[in-house]
């Protein structure tokens, strides 16, 4: 039977699999000489395995019995065939997905947990793995509303978000160029280079998760263009440290020093 303690189970198994894929990549990059930084690499590994241990026994957990907490006063009861209520949740959770990603780029205060991610000056595999662990206390503010409202069953949210969290690993890779009628209906590598890019013009373009449609919705797409691959990524002020502490603070440091020099 379906539970939380068995997801977090299997999405650790995932971030093992997802982790032998990323070192087979950085050996395919060695092994052609194409530039890497390796203090990079162990950087990221050391974020999220401190981010991995953090949210699975307290933040994610957090989340999610919050979620269960708030079902039983859902406005609405919505009951649909279960295939169908997997699908419309899917969607529904990529729907909250953009949400927390575009705020997070709009607020200070969240920009400072999503910056995390952001902050690596390298694009590939292992950039998918720079998380904050406080990021599910982000998505708090976004993931409510579906349970409260339409009374989607909070499991079923909770593991379609990770699914979708999942799912950003690939897109994460450098290698692919643009896919043009895919790209324009799903989130892909050449979609989200872009969104990765330091360089003004990418700037705050192509928040989606899985399906591209909420950028073209709302105005945030950039269509990829093979001729103007980004070169350039990392936050406006560089974290210039491979300290997994300095990486998940780095954010917070800019801030007060912005707030220290308007004063």
């Amino acid at each position: 039977m379906l539970n939380f303690e068995m997801v977090n189970r299997y999405t650790s198994y995932i971030a093992v699999i997802t982790l032998v894929l990323a070192f087979v990549d950085l050996a395919y990059d060695l092994y052609k000489k194409r530039d890497r930084d390796l203090k990079e690499v162990f950087a990221n590994i050391g974020v999220i395995t401190i981010t991995r241990i953090i949210a699975s026994l307290s933040t994610a957990v957090i989340l999610f019995e919050l979620l269960k907490w708030l079902q039983p006063y859902s406005l609405f009861k919505f009951r649909f065939d279960t295939n169908l209520e997997y699908l419309l949740a899917f969607i529904v959770a990529d729907f909250c997905y953009y949400l927390s990603h575009y705020f997070s780029h709009k607020f200070r205060i969240l920009w400072a947990v999503h910056g995390v991610h952001h902050s690596s000056h390298e694009f590939n595999l292992f950039t998918a793995f720079r998380l904050n662990w406080l990021s599910p206390l982000v998505d708090i503010i976004f993931y409510t509303w579906p349970v409260f409202i339409f009374g989607i069953d909070a499991l079923v949210l909770s593991v379609m978000r990770i699914l979708i969290l999942v799912l950003q690993f690939w897109i994460h890779n450098d290698k692919m160029k643009p896919i043009p009628l895919f790209d324009k209906v799903f989130n892909s590598p050449a979609n989200h280079i872009l969104h990765h890019s330091v360089e003004t013009i990418h700037r705050d373009r192509n928040f989606g998760g899985v399906f591209m449609f909420w950028d073209h919705l709302f105005g945030t797409y950039m269509k990829p263009d093979a001729n103007n691959k980004p070169t350039k990524f990392g936050v406006c002020t560089p974290v210039n440290s491979y300290n997994p502490i300095k990486i998940f603070f780095h954010e917070y440091i800019v801030w007060y020093k912005e707030l220290r020099n308007k004063n």
